[in-house]
């Protein structure tokens, strides 16, 4: 049990600190705060000696990836004070919500490489503060609390945070030596749990692999073996049995609902609205009233075309496109975002057979084949529509269904449980975090 004495912070939803540490805003302990360039970069990573750009997504949860760039034009010449270093403590500055104010501190670096304008290169003042422990205060609930509070931005899709902003955050300060002890406890320690948590996602990529077969093999040839086949006439699909049609999605759907994205602008999340489900939604575990944004009822009444009901499919086409998911009783009346679509199945289209299909392999390359865009990655509704499927008669439909979902159920099971078990390690790692550098824990605990 920790039996250091403690007295309370100074902010309130802090609460208490060890009494020999100090709480202080972050321009103590910045020498400043440095912003990068976003000039025309090209749509690949950097080569050899070519200077390039990371993306947002370089920064990942105190991790950095060097290959998450974009190369500079010959022609361009590079920002070289702007050259990430290793040692350089970097911060989103732009992001959604849930991922402005990322943080990382550079480790291993490639040469040639620059902060974009979407990021904020720390400068501590090392007599007070450790850059690996700063790094750890915004990784913890102290540092996400306060990023959360003062992002600011017109929609969820981009918010931005000031310097300014940071500048005046609270952090709490122990003593140089224990700045030191902390950061290296909490560095061994994230790195055993982001080991587990790898091989946690690799056990995920073998299931999703084994059901992407079942699934591929039942919807693209049937469930006999035996039966006779012919040309599909789509050189992507190849053969399909002799009793099968190649039909465009838009002809298994209700004419009276036809497929369509949802509301432009949604609004800020309100607690008593209208559920709404946005692109990354588009998944099974997501498709839950708990778990969704709500827009106002004023704002859902004009867009009364894209309501849902239970049993229709959503399908992602912006960002990460491709998500199928099939929407419960319990969304009866919800409504889209434009980053989601609508698929009403007719009555002569088994609405199981059809999500598996639509999640099945061969369609998704043919989905990603009619993606275009290249920051933000987009389905329009016309590729949509027109997106070719393999179809087999209702009963054959049913049969491949039931087949699917019988065979399939062990497989999302364990996969479910392998989500679950990474949720709770990305937890604990939080609370870790947050335990070191609010001094929850003992002394030597952290040595």
């Amino acid at each position: 049990m920790n039996t250091r004495t403690r007295k309370h912070s100074g902010v309130a939803w802090l609460g208490e600190i060890p009494s020999d540490w100090e709480m202080t805003r972050l321009s103590r302990v910045l020498e400043r705060i440095e912003q990068g360039w976003s000039p025309q970069c090209l749509s690949r990573p950097a080569e050899g000696e070519e200077w390039g750009v990371i993306k947002l997504s370089a920064i990942r949860a105190g991790c950095f990836d060097h290959a998450e760039n974009k190369a500079l034009p010959e022609h361009e010449a590079p920002a070289t004070p702007l050259e990430i270093r290793s040692g350089d403590l970097l911060v989103t500055r732009a992001n959604t919500r849930e991922r402005v104010g990322d943080v990382c501190r550079v480790k291993v670096v490639r040469p040639h490489l620059m902060i974009s304008d979407l990021v904020f290169r720390l400068h501590c003042t090392e007599s007070v503060c450790v850059p690996e422990y700063l790094a750890m205060v915004l990784l913890s609930s102290i540092g996400r609390t306060q990023c959360r509070a003062d992002a600011q931005g017109s929609n969820a899709t981009m918010v931005k945070i000031s310097q300014r902003t940071i500048y005046s955050w609270h952090m709490p300060l122990p003593p140089l030596a224990e700045q030191r002890s902390i950061a290296r406890f909490l560095d061994r320690s994230i790195a055993t749990i982001d080991s587990a948590v790898a091989e946690h996602e690799r056990n995920l990529d073998l299931l999703a692999e084994r059901r992407r077969t079942l699934t591929s093999d039942a919807v693209t040839r049937g469930l006999d073996p035996a039966a006779p086949m012919r040309e599909s006439g789509v050189s992507w699909i190849g053969l399909i049995p002799v009793t099968w049609n190649v039909i465009d999605l838009r002809r298994l759907v209700d004419p009276s609902r036809p497929i369509t994205y949802g509301i432009v602008l949604p609004g800020e999340n309100v607690a008593d609205g209208v559920p709404i489900v946005k692109s990354g939604d588009c998944t099974q575990e997501r498709l839950t009233p708990e778990r969704l944004h709500r827009t106002t009822r004023a704002i859902e009444a004009s867009y009364g075309r894209s309501r849902l009901k239970g049993g229709d499919l959503v399908i992602s086409i912006r960002g990460t496109v491709g998500l199928v998911a099939q929407v419960p009783p319990s969304l009866e009346g919800a409504n889209l975002t434009q980053d989601a679509a609508r698929i009403a199945p007719t009555a002569k289209t088994d609405t199981g057979w059809l999500l598996h299909v639509l999640r099945s392999t061969p369609i998704q390359i043919e989905i990603a084949h009619r993606t275009v865009g290249a920051t933000v990655r987009g389905l329009n509704l016309r590729e949509l529509r027109r997106l070719v499927l393999p179809v087999p008669p209702k009963a054959e439909q049913r049969r491949i269904a039931a087949f699917l979902d019988e065979h399939a159920a062990p497989i999302d099971a364990a996969a479910e449980k392998t989500r679950r078990a990474i949720e709770l390690l990305h937890e604990y790692r939080q609370s870790l975090i947050t335990a070191a550098v609010t001094g929850r824990l003992r002394p030597e605990e952290t040595h």
